[in-house]
């Protein structure tokens, strides 16, 4: 009988490697949990700060100190550091889909329906007024600073600028046809910086519905000396407006190929399956299928929580979401919180759900007293021979937590899905208090966790051997080390 000890899959998800290949310290499953630096966490909770009514929140951003959110087809001021009663600032919109861009000391709120609006530090809402240039300007989705002066966009294959240092009055169309497919429509701006070793350079990079994207540079596009085009690169087709965020100097955008950083189109010249979210990239691709016409893609950085979160819509009442531990890189899943967009303000995240409700995220050990289910697949492994069959007879989670009767493990081989099973769980204990950082900050108790290890029988004969791994969170914080298995070899068969 032999025993050896199995990494926690701390570098995450793997959807690259074939499953007879898979280094030790992945997963073909890992939800709900977040890969670190040699352990794995269960994912904090959530509470519902504030409830809207039933529709959905569409839009939520903060400026000048407050969390905006709009739903219904009205803007609220959260007052989420008040009493938390929103306060109606503006009703009557069209749609609740803003797209917000701040410009020095506004926020810039643009639809698609209705007249573009700002929001000044006063916390007033007035129109955005254009004295020429622009027949409708209700028909303008999105709005990007750049060099000092805004550009805007609708659904078409140029855009429109303002004089310097300025986001209101004369506009000036900017027509980028002649350089994409002639049914090409303009989908995303964003700035984007590069430092090829002589400096950093800005540019301004325009990403159309079919994945072409142009490159420019310059301050102003009235001057041939001062506006040029830099390159054309072929990305995947980008999944909404609000699918990309800045992320350490590169830009991550959701596409129908992937999630995928700038930099590298911008190195090759086209994309290719490398970068950032190379290793969820067949569930990516697998989702932006399914899931491409619907509202609430979004991807977004939380510095404070070292967390990369892209939010996946799978249905008009739910959501999933792709998640990169910044610190290591790593991917997981997320589960439960069916959320349109995400936000962060005052250092915390908050997400709003496709139910009316403001909710701050990684606070508490459930979420809104639900408990929260992880589950993990870890890689296949031959236990030290790929040649001889094993007989697997002892599993042991190695973990720190409260209640171990709270974890679950079932044994499979030879790459057979592994069984799924429920477990049940217990009223968090007296004392227990919120989840704490995942990246080493103490949780303070009544109850304090230890580390031990759990013997579960198994009886599974084959090659190649894995399991899956569920937890309940509730009332408890989990951290996964390893998992010890216990075997005899039965040679070769």
């Amino acid at each position: 009988m032999s025993v050896v000890s199995i990494q926690a899959p701390i570098s995450g998800l793997n959807g690259i490697d074939s499953i007879d290949d898979m280094a030790e310290g992945y997963a073909v499953v890992l939800d709900n949990w977040i890969p670190g630096a040699g352990a794995c966490f269960v994912r904090g909770g959530s509470r519902t700060i504030i409830s809207k009514g039933s529709e959905s929140i569409d839009t939520l951003f903060s400026f000048n100190d407050e969390l905006y959110f709009v739903t219904d087809g009205v803007i609220y001021e959260s007052n989420i550091n008040g009493d938390q009663v929103p306060v109606s600032i503006k009703a009557g919109l069209s749609n609740s889909v803003l797209n917000p861009e701040t410009y020095k000391n506004v926020i810039i709120l643009c639809n698609g329906e209705d007249a573009p609006m700002r929001i000044t530090t006063s916390g007033l809402v007035e129109d955005v007024i254009f004295t020429s240039g622009i027949t409708d300007p209700h028909e303008l989705v999105g709005a990007n600073s750049f060099k000092g002066r805004m550009f805007y966009y609708k659904e078409e294959s140029g855009f429109y600028y303002c004089e310097a240092n300025s986001y209101q009055g004369e506009l000036t169309y900017f027509d980028l046809s002649p350089q994409v497919d002639s049914t090409a429509v303009l989908k995303q701006i964003f700035q984007w910086s590069n430092d090829a070793g002589d400096g950093v350079d800005d540019y301004c990079v325009f990403l159309f519905d079919n994945g072409q994207a142009l490159v420019y540079q310059g301050t102003d596009p009235s001057s041939f000396d001062q506006w040029a085009i830099v390159g054309k690169y072929n990305m995947g087709r980008p999944l909404s407006i609000r699918s990309h965020c800045s992320f350490m100097g590169d830009e991550i955008v959701l596409t129908r190929s992937g999630w995928q950083n700038f930099k590298n189109a911008f190195s090759t010249g086209e994309y290719r399956d490398v970068g950032v979210g190379k290793n969820v990239g067949f569930w990516a691709v697998q989702e932006a299928d399914r899931n491409a016409n619907r509202f609430g893609w979004e991807v977004d950085f939380f510095p404070e929580d070292k967390l990369v979160i892209v939010n996946i819509p799978t249905g008009e009442l739910n959501s999933i979401q792709h998640v990169m531990n910044t610190n290591t890189m790593a991917w997981s899943s997320f589960s439960g919180w069916n959320a349109k967009t995400f936000c962060a303000f005052d250092g915390r995240m908050f997400y709003g759900s496709c139910d009316g409700r403001i909710v701050q995220c990684l606070t508490a050990t459930d979420d809104d007293g639900t408990e929260i289910i992880s589950n993990a697949v870890p890689a296949y492994t031959y236990l030290g021979s790929r040649s001889n069959q094993k007989l697997v007879t002892g599993l042991s989670p190695v973990t720190t937590c409260r209640h171990f009767e709270m974890i679950g493990i079932r044994a499979t081989s030879d790459y057979k899905t592994p069984p799924d099973f429920s477990i049940g769980y217990q009223v968090a204990p007296p004392g227990s208090t919120d989840w704490g950082s995942a990246w080493g900050s103490p949780w303070t108790s009544g109850l304090s966790a230890e580390s031990r290890r759990d013997w579960r029988s198994a009886n599974k004969f084959g090659y190649a051997h894995s399991y899956r791994m569920k937890t309940v969170s509730k009332g408890q914080t989990i951290r996964w080390y390893s998992t010890q298995v216990m075997f005899s070899d039965a040679g070769v068969i």
